[in-house]
């Protein structure tokens, strides 16, 4: 098919008859024919042999999907179906190696290799981004084990503003410790470095790159923006069941994270989805829509949704018909409000906050971590122990502060004294019982502990749970944070007035009850007794 003179619409050329055009190279640019052959990069010519569009091919699955096409001087479309595809040359390379360079564009990706054949004779791996920086994100992130596989990987976009905020973008999404930026000095882009000097300095800008870092030194204006930002953060509340603990903590904040602490069985995962349900459907509208993240390491995915449903919809899917389930599953989850984690049973090492980190890049402003535990049971990188948690805590904090979410997370305690009240049968926990090192409870903006009688015999005793504030940075606020009750009937949690709790130690409490016949209090009736 020759060229017209006229823009073909999107879609409309068969890629077969691209793939029939010559391999050559782009002499405007300084683009030999070997790096062309490298990339695959195709041309088209008019009848008198003049260059007027150059391909450039992107794989999906091992296969051509797309065309990215350059008709002369500069006017760009795309053949095929430029949707999730990989980065531009990286079929042409293994995982792993020193290094990785992504650039910005085509030409600039060709321009690094051409630089390095022409100053070492070999092609390392250099690819492109799809898109624009931020619409090349979501690449990254699903294409971010390969590219992390990598020792280091450096970045050359162009040498401007929207460059250098690209930069930011794609840095923050390839991670701190992998990412490294180009100096390419006077020059625009890599292009224009490679034809000033036939790469000397563009190869020499690729080795010397600096490491990134998201962090920065704070003038007077920036601090007043900073302070200005921290003022205006929004706060969603807690769930409508849990009214004293909105009023010591005045709902939760993105940049924070937030730990619930108890004895086993005391409810700390049904009190978790209790918050994960709020979030998801009484967020303030102004707040934007809740997208929530769940990393639950002691139960598989469906697992934690059946629970979910169960307790939104108030009743043991197992009882519905499979039309009434996707009727309720669609309530919860439709429109991705929830992404979770399959963690298939392993999590001991640093691929979990790796995880954690793509559902933030995907928008999750809500996180839960079930539990911090098990995610450092099996130690982080050959490290063990507390030093594994001050690790973990450590980097979950830069996380948090990286992102605009808030992170809940769930942690077990020591060993109740020997001696003392055990923590199962109603004890209150205190901050020094937090299982692990002493970073959990520094790191931690707030700490709530829960504690209920899980040995006591009577129902209604059993599903009281007493809350605790053992912390709170943002309000300092501590103490007694109300009682809740589980609701058997409805499998939900529910706010306890302090008038409606019983004493299990207080005789005349039981005296004023309604009994069964068999003695045993009815287990779901809340009950009103003189305080």
């Amino acid at each position: 098919m020759g060229y017209d003179g006229k823009l073909w619409s999107k879609g409309t050329m068969d890629l077969s008859i691209i793939e029939g055009y010559a391999i050559e190279g782009h002499e405007e640019r300084g683009i030999s024919q070997r790096v062309a052959k490298k990339y695959g990069m195709r041309v088209e010519y008019n009848s008198k042999r003049e260059p007027v569009a150059y391909f450039y091919p992107y794989y999906r699955d091992g296969k051509i999907v797309a065309y990215k096409v350059r008709e002369l001087p500069k006017t760009f479309r795309a053949e095929g179906k430029l949707k999730d595809v990989e980065l531009f040359g990286q079929n042409e390379f293994p995982g792993g190696g020193k290094m990785l360079v992504i650039t910005e564009g085509e030409v600039d990706c060709l321009s690094v290799a051409e630089a390095n054949v022409k100053n070492g004779g070999k092609i390392f791996p250099t690819v492109s981004i799809p898109y624009g920086a931020k619409a090349s994100v979501k690449s990254i992130i699903e294409n971010r084990d390969w590219i992390r596989s990598f020792e280091r990987v450096v970045l050359i976009f162009d040498n401007d503003e929207p460059g250098r905020e690209g930069i930011q973008l794609i840095a923050q999404a390839v991670g701190a410790d992998k990412a490294y930026v180009a100096d390419l000095g006077s020059a625009k882009d890599a292009n224009e470095s490679l034809m000033a000097d036939g790469g000397v300095r563009l190869t020499k800008a690729v080795w010397g790159a600096q490491r990134w870092s998201p962090a920065g030194i704070k003038g007077e204006d920036e601090i007043w923006k900073a302070f200005k930002g921290r003022a205006e953060l929004p706060s969603s509340p807690y769930p409508k069941c849990m009214p004293h603990l909105n009023a010591m903590l005045e709902g939760k904040r993105p940049n924070e994270i937030f730990l619930l602490v108890s004895g086993t069985g005391a409810g700390k995962s049904t009190i978790m989805k209790e918050i994960i349900l709020g979030e998801r459907f009484d967020r303030p509208k102004d707040m934007g829509k809740p997208k929530i993240g769940i990393c639950s390491l002691e139960e598989p995915v469906g697992k934690t949704a059946a629970d979910l449903m169960k307790m939104h919809g108030g009743i043991d899917t197992k009882d519905l018909t499979k039309k009434k389930q996707k009727k309720v599953f669609n309530k919860i989850f439709k429109d991705e409000h929830f992404l979770m984690l399959d963690h298939q049973g392993s999590c001991g090492d640093t691929s979990l906050l790796a995880k954690m980190e793509c559902l933030c890049l995907m928008g999750c402003t809500t996180l839960i971590l079930d539990h911090i535990t098990i995610a450092v049971s099996e130690g982080i990188n050959g490290i063990q122990g507390n030093e594994a948690i001050d690790k973990f805590m450590s980097d979950l904090l830069k996380l948090a502060q990286a992102y605009p979410v808030w992170i809940g997370v769930i942690s077990h305690l020591r060993k109740s004294p020997t001696g003392g009240k055990a923590f199962e049968a109603g004890a209150m926990p205190s901050l020094d019982d937090i299982k692990g090192s002493g970073s959990i409870k520094q790191i931690c903006y707030d700490i709530v502990a829960v504690t209920r009688n899980a040995e006591a015999d009577e129902p209604r005793i059993r599903n009281q749970i007493e809350m605790r504030v053992l912390k709170a940075r943002e309000t300092g606020r501590l103490g007694p944070a109300g009682w809740l009750y589980y609701n058997e009937e409805t499998y939900r949690i529910e706010s306890l007035d302090d008038c409606d709790v019983i004493d299990p130690e207080d005789p005349a409490a039981f005296a004023a009850q309604d009994h069964k016949d068999d003695g045993r209090l009815e287990p779901r009736r809340v009950v009103k007794v003189k305080a």
